[in-house]
């Protein structure tokens, strides 16, 4: 028997869900046809590539320009790698004893499992170079992790590429961009994706990206003049010390 569809496929009528060598009659056909369900909705039990794609729409829908949230698609793409790697690591290889020999399946493809979490973040995020980046990054991780991992990616990568290429508005944010490929496309060692703070990756990002634009450069350097305001202030003077030291000795 030969079954040609994966848990979570569309089937119609005229599509076949299963293949099988001999005679069978109704009995058997019905049995066989029994341990299918069919359902309007998708669930997570036994399909493994409906959650990334929930993933992946979550991540479409914050890069909206409705929505216009970049930090939510950032922290997306962490937990892209952190499901594909323990998906790795609970990987076990074929048992020499197939309990069912005679029952064929098909594989799932890790091409799939890329293309469903990375592919619309891919498409939906190619003008932003803070997505970009992330993305490239999220996939060199998982390239330096196993080498099951770095065709896809590398195929993800170039896609990714071809798209921001068009859409893409700063040639030196393209630059950058393709810089990325390559080190990815050399098999070069990355540092391990990290949880930090999406929003603020975000906007650091942003700003990186568009460093022509005088207003959003004024804004990113109040910022960074505040933060060290406010180091300064948590830090202590030495003139309010001393001074602090004088009024305690007149006091005694």
């Amino acid at each position: 028997m030969y079954v040609v569809v994966q848990p979570g496929c569309f089937v119609h009528p005229a599509a076949p869900v299963l293949w099988f060598e001999g005679d069978a009659d109704e009995t058997v056909q019905s049995q066989l046809l029994d341990a299918f369900t069919l359902g309007d909705m998708r669930s997570f039990d036994q399909d493994p590539r409906f959650g990334l794609s929930v993933l992946s729409e979550i991540a479409s829908r914050a890069l909206s320009p409705a929505v216009n949230d970049p930090g939510t698609a950032i922290d997306i793409l962490g937990r892209g790698v952190r499901l594909l790697s323990a998906w790795v690591d609970h990987c076990e290889p074929q048992p020499d004893e197939v309990r069912y020999p005679q029952v064929w399946l098909v594989t799932l493809a890790l091409d799939d499992l890329f293309d469903d979490l990375f592919g619309p973040i891919a498409r939906d995020g190619a003008a932003r170079i803070d997505v970009q980046l992330r993305l490239l990054k999220s996939l060199q991780a998982l390239a330096a992790q196993d080498e099951r991992f770095v065709a896809p990616a590398r195929r993800l990568a170039h896609e990714a590429r071809s798209l921001a290429d068009q859409l893409m508005p700063l040639a030196v944010d393209r630059e950058r961009l393709g810089a990325e490929v390559e080190r990815l496309e050399a098999g070069q060692d990355v540092d391990r994706v990290v949880d930090r703070d999406p929003e603020r990756d975000a906007r650091d990002h942003a700003v990186e990206g568009v460093e022509g634009d005088p207003q959003v450069a004024h804004d990113a350097q109040e910022r960074r003049d505040r933060r060290h305001v406010g180091d300064r202030r948590d830090q202590p003077q030495p003139e309010r010390a001393e001074e602090h030291a004088q009024h305690d000795r007149d006091q005694h």
